[in-house]
């Protein structure tokens, strides 16, 4: 029989990037044929786009949301073994999508098998259903997640293993703004330019042609936006090695339009607050807790039929409007003929602290890690957005390095084991009590969506 590790070895192997439509449903089937062999109950709906795990029985549902897609790796050389060759090394597993969102998927497929070998072999009964759900599309927009609600509905409560432990209670929103400038027929100096793996990571490398045929690029450090203090935005590095060059030469990109947006970028978002671009940044407490500060972050540049195209993610809390962070946008780069093409939009979320469900999570973390549990804000692009009354658990430990979406991405064995405990602890909980969590879950729904 399989173990843990095993398939998730397996799983590392299949090079599901985001956006390879035929790798990420081969990374679903996996799960799914798997799911079979250990026993549950296994679909694909929506055209093999999403994937569904049951165990249990009951008309209450608790879900866990998660995905199979993974991050660009960008640059081989960057990582000490291939990233779709998967090693354990030290303690740690090596591979892209080990820590978002691989390892949480088996991890909680385990303890979904686990519970279900208890309530057989003890002959308890499991009260209410675990549905784990597997999207292949979010790191590409998620219209996988948001056609399963249309067709499906929502879980009771939800979890998704996609944050930091311990439990994230309050979500900020997430918005992607493209934004299209357009570029002069002539003059330009400037005549390409190439940035980003996908909408919620920090680009490495920052690639431009000039109109003399020559190229160069900047470099940086490739990380996920909500972790962008341990990256380094390549677009900027760019923007500001520009502003370093020679007077003379930069007078020749006076009236460049690649140039003049880069070097607006680089004087209104160097701070991701975006205080001189005049961005939103209230602070107010939400129900008396901090809802953490917006940031604005450039993830995405290329040009296409003659115009400049910029993707900013960003990252806004509770108290701030998205329509002040649009009208924000459109004015700051106004002068230079910028238009906002797509925004999309994942909503902040709030559970209250003392829902039955989160409760329940909260107990499970304490008992197994025999410590008091402190609730956090996640700021991450989560599957926990999309969904009414989700929080985020897991998967990162607290004392671990958070590696996703960077070069070299891991996570350590032990605490794969432990999370498969913490998942086990949680679900018993809630599924071997005949008590209903819905009437408390429906009471913290009410200010869910903010």
């Amino acid at each position: 029989m399989y173990s843990l590790t095993e398939t998730l070895t397996q799983l590392l192997c299949i090079p599901s990037i985001a956006g390879d439509r035929r790798n990420c449903e081969l990374a679903l089937d996996y799960m799914i044929e798997t799911a079979k062999d250990l026993g549950l109950s296994a679909k694909r709906i929506l055209n093999g786009r999403v994937g569904v795990i049951e165990a249990g029985e009951g008309d209450e549902v608790l879900g866990i949301v998660t995905h199979v897609d993974v991050a660009n790796p960008g640059n081989l050389n960057d990582w000490i073994v291939p990233p779709f060759q998967p090693i354990v090394s030290e303690g740690r597993m090596y591979g892209r999508g080990v820590v978002d969102n691989k390892g949480a998927a088996v991890t909680a497929m385990y303890a979904m098998r686990d519970i279900s070998k208890t309530s057989y072999k003890r002959n308890i009964p499991m009260h209410k259903k675990i549905r784990l759900i597997i999207g292949t599309e979010k790191l590409t927009g998620g219209k996988d997640m948001r056609d399963y609600l249309a067709s499906q509905g929502a879980p009771d409560y939800s979890f998704a293993p996609d944050g930091v432990f311990p439990i994230g209670n309050m979500i900020q929103g997430t918005m992607n703004v493209l934004i299209s400038f357009p570029i002069a027929s002539q003059g330009q100096v400037i005549t390409d330019i190439r940035a980003g793996l996908n909408h919620e990571t920090i680009p490495p490398v920052c690639r431009v042609t000039l109109s003399s045929g020559r190229r160069f690029a900047a470099k940086g450090t490739a990380v996920h936006t909500a972790a962008y203090r341990k990256g380094d935005n390549a677009i900027l590095n760019l923007a500001s090695s520009l502003e370093n060059l020679r007077i003379r030469d930069r007078a020749e990109l006076q009236e460049d339009t690649i140039y003049r947006v880069l070097r607006k970028l680089n004087f209104g978002f160097d701070d991701p607050e975006g205080v001189r671009a005049g961005m939103p940044h209230l602070r107010t407490p939400h129900r008396f807790e901090d809802p953490g500060s917006n940031r604005f972050l450039p993830t995405a540049a290329f040009v296409s039929e003659g115009r400049l195209f910029l993707n900013m993610n960003v990252h806004d809390n509770f108290v701030t409007e998205e329509e002040q962070i649009v009208a924000a946008m459109e004015d700051y780069f106004r002068e230079a003929g910028g238009r906002i093409e797509r925004i999309l939009v994942k909503p902040a979320r709030y559970v209250r602290r003392d829902a039955g469900f989160v409760q329940e999570f909260r107990e499970a973390y304490e008992h197994v890690s025999g410590e008091n549990l402190k609730f956090r804000i996640c700021s991450y692009d989560t599957c926990a957005q999309d969904f009414p009354n989700a929080i985020t658990f897991g998967p990162v430990m607290p004392d671990s390095p958070d590696t996703r979406n960077q070069a070299n991405e891991s996570i350590r064995v032990r605490d794969l084991m432990f999370m498969q405990t913490l998942f086990e602890r949680a679900m018993s909980n809630i599924v071997f009590v005949e008590q209903s969590l819905k009437e408390r879950a429906a009471d913290s729904a009410a200010g869910d969506q903010l």
